[in-house]
């Protein structure tokens, strides 16, 4: 398993930096073959990240409730990736979410 995070100055936001980094890790990550899972936790309040995540093929899998603290203690998204076991690429593939984060 891996999880990934990451801070960006203010001046170099909406540069897709971070996008474009996060993407190519991540394809890195997943041919590691000890690698199958990839897990990133994002501020509730900052959907900006999680369209970061989703961009490099994460999706939302659940809420940690009252878990981060930033300034004040809020809730924080987990967003993964999960490389399929044999058996669940038909399940997989039939199950294709909405995005989580709406604009």
């Amino acid at each position: 398993k891996a999880e990934v995070g990451y801070l960006i100055a203010r001046p170099y936001w909406g540069q897709g930096l971070i996008t474009e980094v996060l993407q190519h890790w991540t394809d890195w990550a997943l041919n590691q073959p000890e690698i199958y899972r990839i897990s990133a936790l994002c501020d509730i309040d900052n959907p900006a990240s999680g369209r970061v995540m989703e961009k490099a093929g994460l999706s939302l899998e659940g809420t940690f409730k009252r878990y981060g603290i930033h300034p004040n203690i809020g809730d924080e998204l987990v967003i993964s990736i999960v490389m399929p076991r044999p058996a669940d690429k038909m399940r997989t593939e039939a199950l294709q979410p909405d995005s989580f984060l709406k604009s």
